[in-house]
């Protein structure tokens, strides 16, 4: 038996329940989203022939920008329009609808905080884990005794783009950036924003030489936004996990002075060269 009710009797609880979704004085003022792949699956659970029919309408629903409770509403409805069709003619399909539509619900919540989850672990300008995902990763890493490499990023110039284009193309500045990082990025690895203009890798199974090619193939990369790194790995000593992202933070700030250093030297050497008879004279800089 495909489902509870036949094509006939499907067709006019579908119906009712789309009408009382457009009567109610909640759900009439959202846009509908499509009802037909619920109706189909809620009528297949009831005897159990949904094959996963219902899981995916559930998350489908879910998944419409729709709040909790709206979804629960429209799947309240639903369960009921299908008593008011089937009647109190047997106890065995009333349980069997609120044991569905209880089912309904906790697929549902299910999706919903998954979603929330994900929403918790990613950084919403980039789409890349955020700075909670790492400090997750480094302990499970760490718990189940897997060799890794990880790297602090630190890109130059935004506040320069702030300051003169205006935050908007500072987003796009962080965002290219995420991009080119995850396309660098091997297949076991991951990318990471923690805020502002500070990335990571993280790369188990791979010593610190090997994550430096990576890191320094992007960083000699034409057109990439430049940056400054540091790397560590668990082959060093460390008490803690965390260790080893301030290892790799503090390299990376040193990284970062040296540079600035060799800009300045750059910069004062162009701003003065001698002439011939020995005077000085101002040039442009760089």
């Amino acid at each position: 038996m495909p489902g509870l009710l036949d094509d006939r009797q499907l067709e006019r609880v579908f119906n009712a329940w789309r009408r009382a979704v457009r009567l109610d004085p909640v759900l009439s003022r959202i846009a509908t989203p499509d009802l037909h792949p619920m109706c189909t699956a809620f009528n297949n659970a009831l005897t159990g022939d949904d094959e996963g029919q219902l899981g995916e309408a559930c998350d489908q629903l879910v998944r419409e920008n729709l709040e909790a409770q709206t979804v629960t509403r429209i799947a309240t409805f639903l369960a009921e329009t299908f008593a008011d069709e089937v009647g109190n003619t047997s106890g065995v399909v009333s349980r069997s609808l609120v044991s569905t539509l209880g089912h309904v619900c906790g697929l549902m919540i299910e999706t919903m905080v998954s979603d929330v989850t994900q929403l918790a672990t990613r950084d919403s300008l980039t789409g890349l884990e955020n700075r909670r995902a790492w400090d997750q990763a480094l302990i499970s890493y760490s718990e189940a005794r897997r060799e890794i490499a990880l790297c602090m990023i630190d890109l130059d110039g935004l506040k320069v783009i702030n300051d003169t284009h205006g935050h908007a193309a500072g987003d796009t500045y962080l965002a290219q950036f995420a991009k080119d990082l995850l396309n660098s990025t091997p297949s076991e690895g991951r990318a990471y924003r923690f805020a502002g203009d500070e990335y990571a890798m993280l790369l188990p199974n791979s010593s610190s030489r090997e994550l430096e090619q990576v890191i320094s193939e992007l960083h000699s990369r034409t057109g990439v936004a430049p940056f400054s790194y540091g790397i560590a790995s668990t082959a060093e000593p460390f008490e803690r996990i965390q260790d080893l992202t301030n290892l790799a933070d503090a390299r990376m700030y040193q990284m970062k002075q040296r540079r600035k250093l060799a800009r300045e030297e750059t910069a004062a050497s162009m701003e003065t060269q001698p002439e011939s008879n020995g005077a000085v004279v101002p040039t442009q800089t760089a």
